[in-house]
């Protein structure tokens, strides 16, 4: 095994300063264990499944069908019409297939009809065993986020399983960060999901010497209540042919807590139907 440990993200010379992870025609099932709020004096856990089928496609990217079952609610099945009703919403997702390019950005959702026409057959159903406000607040947020393909492909940029999977990992918060060095800079509050240039003025680069000095000095100027409010470290363990067996993390922003585990079920088999 191969541990990456990372309090950011992590790169590699080899693809643009990162570390990819894109094994070819490989199927592999995952458990998904989330908890929130941990250590507080209530704590939710989400467990679930993921299954993984990629395809390499010509000339460059790949292909990956993502399906997931089994959601568990702090180890019960889900009971309240609340918990009923989110996994009722989930399972118009239960299965995507995506096209990801070559580092493992999600470029296009390939079976987006196929959801819409999942979600119309578990509204209806809805509508026929429930009634009142809560049922159609949920069928209405759900109507929305499956508005288009775009905004189904920006819900799922954002689930924790498809972020930590597939997207690209970078060894540094402030890897390639371009930013003119201007007064009053509120570098430390900006918020950033894309690798990009960090610069000095006159477009000056920075060496390692100069840029530890340069990170000291911007974090000097700035009190506590400046300073970011979230945190986030995960850490990959890799088997021999660089397939992901294990991610694990945890985040804390804004005083709420997220710790995430995901690892390989052995012996991967295909879903029962």
């Amino acid at each position: 095994m191969v541990e990456i440990n990372s309090d950011s993200k992590i790169s590699s010379l080899q693809c643009g300063n990162q570390i990819v992870f894109v094994p070819k025609n490989l199927i592999k099932e995952y458990m998904v264990k989330l908890v929130v709020n941990k250590n507080a004096e209530k704590e939710n856990l989400l467990l679930y499944r993921v299954k993984t089928t990629w395809n390499k496609l010509k000339p460059s990217g790949f292909l990956v069908k993502v399906e997931t079952r089994d959601f568990l609610v702090n180890y019960e099945n889900p009971s309240s019409m609340i918990e009923v009703l989110a996994e009722e919403c989930r399972n118009s997702l239960k299965t995507i297939v995506v096209q990801l390019d070559n580092f493992g950005k999600l470029e296009q959702l390939l079976n987006f009809q196929e959801i819409v026409a999942t979600w119309n057959q578990i509204k209806e159903n809805l509508a026929l065993k429930y009634s009142g406000d809560i049922v159609e607040k949920y069928i209405k947020l759900q109507n929305e986020a499956l508005l288009s393909e775009e905004t189904v492909l920006c819900r799922l940029k954002n689930d924790l399983f498809l972020n930590q999977y597939f997207y690209p990992i970078y060894n540094n918060a402030f890897h390639d960060f371009k930013l003119e060095l201007i007064e009053k800079s509120n570098l430390l509050q900006v918020k950033y999901t894309f690798p990009i240039d960090f610069l000095a003025q006159n477009n000056a680069t920075l060496n390692d010497k100069e840029q530890i000095e340069f990170e000291k000095k911007i974090s000097s100027k700035y009190d506590n209540q400046q300073m970011p409010v979230s945190s986030y470290e995960t850490k990959y363990t890799l088997n021999r042919n660089h397939s992901i067996e294990s991610i694990s993390g945890n985040f804390e922003a804004l005083g709420q807590k997220l710790t995430f585990s995901i690892y390989a079920v052995p012996d991967t088999k295909a879903f029962d139907t």
